[in-house]
């Protein structure tokens, strides 16, 4: 069959076309790209037109020299109504990504650059915050971060530092009572202490929501206690 088919309004060929009412009716495409003879139809999916991402400089036309060939608008529509297609003369068709496959880590390379003062509670990004105090030895309950209406305190690294004595440190999750022991006891030497850190996606304790996270020391010395914590 020659290339090229006559059109005769009324007769002939019928035309894929949708009504869009007052402005007339829009004709209807199939994308395909080919050699002369032999069309191969653009593959598109119930998400829309599929795009391949492994194009390099030699697959595009740069524009160079004389190009007599007619531009072609792509129309998007509902029936009814019609859009064309957005995009712009520097970056070309602008394409929808928000229905691409999940990315899976076996086939695919995620990189990530660490925040300093932001993590993510699961979609959420959230402050981290400090807190300090020098509490003396024997005291129970000392508040060191007051309680967040709705929101659990979630420790991420902890420094404590005993004075002369050996002195033993507990952290609690404070209601309005007495409070609940949610760390294990860390036990200071004489003029010493630690620093524990977690690794970013875990964390060393948290308190129960909406409760204050207080400290609880031993008979022994004063301790320099500091945490850093986000409010979950």
């Amino acid at each position: 069959m020659a290339d090229g088919i006559p059109i005769t309004a009324g007769a002939g060929t019928t035309v894929a076309t949708d009504d869009t009412g007052a402005t007339g009716h829009v004709q209807l495409f199939k994308l395909a790209y080919s050699a002369d003879g032999s069309p191969t139809l653009v593959p598109a999916d119930a998400n829309g037109l599929l795009v391949n991402t492994e194009l390099t400089t030699a697959d595009v036309d740069t524009g160079a020299g004389t190009d007599t060939r007619a531009v072609v608008g792509l129309v998007l529509a509902a029936a009814g109504g019609g859009q064309l297609a957005p995009g712009d003369a520097t970056n070309g068709l602008k394409v929808q990504v928000a229905t691409m496959p999940a990315a899976a880590d076996t086939t695919d390379s995620i990189s990530a650059a660490a925040q300093t003062g932001v993590l993510k509670s699961g979609l959420a990004s959230v402050t981290v915050k400090k807190a300090k105090a020098n509490v003396a030895a024997s005291t129970t309950d000392s508040v060191l971060v007051a309680a967040v209406a709705g929101k659990k305190i979630r420790v991420i690294s902890v420094r404590l530092h005993a004075g002369g004595t050996a002195t033993n440190v507990t952290f609690n999750s404070k209601p309005a009572g007495a409070g609940v022991a949610i760390s294990p006891t860390y036990a200071c030497g004489a003029n010493g202490g630690r620093s524990d850190s977690s690794p970013q996606g875990d964390f060393e304790f948290e308190t129960a929501v909406g409760e204050e996270l207080s400290v609880t020391t031993g008979a022994g010395s004063t301790v320099g206690v500091g945490v850093s914590y986000v409010e979950v």
